[in-house]
């Protein structure tokens, strides 16, 4: 037997290995798998699936709005699709937060204020402001409010001046990604 015909006579035995294996593949290809990942950056979009070590290069398809940080739980689908289906830990949690205080002097007046600022890319919408001195003389208020920060006063409650200062701690909170309601 010539080379040739060897050729095609072993190929036609392998044929039905060949098209096992095929339909192995179109099976592996169709199912689904669930990795867990770390959101890397969000323009563009990008995973990196725990073990790696660099973000998978194909931008995945989201089911929920997802931040740089998040863990999240990712399908992997039809070789190289990736959808991320959600958001590991997150229930009833506020979606974004932050915290901090600012010092506010007195200036002769019965009130003051000074502008707080958030984090930048903190907030998608702007978050619930609470606020709190240590000082039952005062209250504290907040104005101007956005997802970049707001105008925090302090007044006092029997309308005296004052020109000492102090501290008001403030807490912001957005608890679903579009509303700070949630």
């Amino acid at each position: 037997m010539n080379l040739p015909a060897l050729r095609r006579e072993v190929n036609r035995l392998l044929e039905p290995i060949y098209d096992r294996l095929g339909d192995l593949d179109r099976r592996l290809r169709a199912k689904v798998s669930i990795r867990p990942a770390t959101v890397t950056s969000v323009d563009p979009l990008r995973v990196q699936f725990d073990g790696d070590s660099a973000p998978a290069a194909s931008t995945p398809d989201t089911l929920v709005p997802v931040g740089p940080g998040d863990r999240v739980r990712v399908l992997h689908h039809g070789g190289t699709q990736y959808t991320i289906a959600g958001v590991v830990g997150t229930a009833g949690i506020p979606w974004r937060q932050a915290a901090g205080s600012a010092t506010i002097t007195g200036d002769g007046t019965n009130t003051a204020a000074t502008l707080i600022a958030f984090p930048a890319g903190r907030f998608a919408a702007t978050p619930a402001l609470f606020l709190s001195v240590n000082n039952i003389n005062f209250n504290a208020t907040w104005g101007g409010l956005t997802t970049g920060g707001a105008t925090v006063s302090i007044r006092r409650m029997d309308y005296a001046t004052f020109n000492n200062s102090l501290t008001v701690h403030w807490h912001a909170v957005q608890m679903t990604p579009t509303s700070a309601e949630g």
